[in-house]
């Protein structure tokens, strides 16, 4: 079974549905966010662990991986995931990271095109 950790649109958590992958649970770090709305659709449990409400990350990610393992999550895919885990959450699931960034030198959407830039302005390519 395949927990999913989000962050906003979901569009990532949309095509692992749509593949028919068994996902049991979807978490974020952000209420509101669409992609909680995809999991409400495709009748997938989902819960919201703001890190506010813990003393810090570490026990933030303890209580969602505690969640994740009571519904029977075996492997976590973070798509668009915009948070760090911490070793021990890492050490409790194998995770497969969809998000195309690279951090920390290349954050966001763009990591490809945002290395390209850089090594264009380096001389590093030509156009």
């Amino acid at each position: 079974m395949i927990g999913v950790l989000v962050s906003g649109a979901g569009t990532n958590l949309q095509a692992l549905l749509d593949a028919g992958l068994p996902v049991s649970a979807v978490a974020s770090n952000t209420e509101g966010v669409q992609a909680l709305e995809r999991a409400e659709r495709a009748l997938v449990p989902a819960a919201v662990f703001p890190e506010e409400d813990y003393a810090d990350r570490t026990a933030r990610d303890a209580a969602m991986a505690d969640w994740l393992a009571e519904h029977g999550v075996e492997t976590v895919v973070c798509a668009g995931y915009m948070q760090l885990l911490m070793p021990r959450f890492l050490a409790r699931f194998p995770c497969i990271n969809v998000h195309p960034s690279l951090l920390p030198s290349f954050p966001g959407l763009d990591a490809v095109g945002q290395e390209a830039v850089k090594l264009y302005l380096a001389g590093a390519i030509r156009s």
